[in-house]
């Protein structure tokens, strides 16, 4: 079984949408009525060891990971803000009336790194490093300030674990784990 969970993130409270509102698909929402958003970024980073360089690319390369799935997708946003402070969800909503979108998409995600101890139900448990993200995605309409969606603690992992051949474990690159969160965010945002 795949497990991408980050325990260190969860177990910390790191996560974005712990103490937060849980998931929420207004009645009548449709992936497809997101076509003209104010997309607005955000990513913190909970517990690990980043490097300046990491904490200063990681949001943009998910952001543009981000843009590229959504273009592929046909939906074309009309503005882009990334954050890396404290996101005001309210002034994202603003802003997106300004710019004249229809939604506001505010995707939050955590990164966040520790040690995680896999199979631990067969003979070959092991334990390894591992970095995660936390994703949490809102949409919330512009013309009355509804939100349609929140999609909190979407996770994925850099590590696949594989318990009958622990050898045979595959750790991602920092891209595949960013295309995995994003993936896993368009998926809860776009769905029918």
């Amino acid at each position: 079984m795949r497990r991408l969970v980050l325990v260190a993130l969860l177990v910390a409270g790191c996560a974005t949408g712990l103490g937060g509102p849980s998931a929420m698909r207004a009645p009548g929402y449709r992936g497809a009525e997101v076509r003209r958003p104010a997309l607005t970024v955000h990513l913190g980073f909970g517990p690990g060891d980043f490097t300046k360089q990491e904490r200063q690319e990681f949001p943009e390369v998910y952001t543009t990971a981000l843009l590229d799935a959504l273009n592929a997708q046909a939906v074309v946003p009309v503005d882009v803000q990334v954050t890396t402070g404290k996101l005001d969800r309210a002034a994202a909503v603003a802003r997106a009336r300004d710019v004249g979108a229809d939604q506001a998409v505010i995707v939050e995600a955590t990164a966040g790194r520790g040690l995680r101890t896999y199979c631990r139900n067969s003979r070959r448990m092991f334990t390894t490093r591992v970095t995660g993200l936390v994703a949490r995605v809102d949409v919330v309409r512009v013309t009355d300030g509804q939100t349609r969606l929140t999609e909190p603690d979407i996770e994925a992992g850099d590590f696949e674990e594989d318990c009958d051949a622990p050898k045979e474990s595959r750790r991602l690159g920092a891209d595949e784990l960013i295309a995995d969160s994003v993936r896993k965010v368009l998926a809860k945002m776009l769905r029918p």
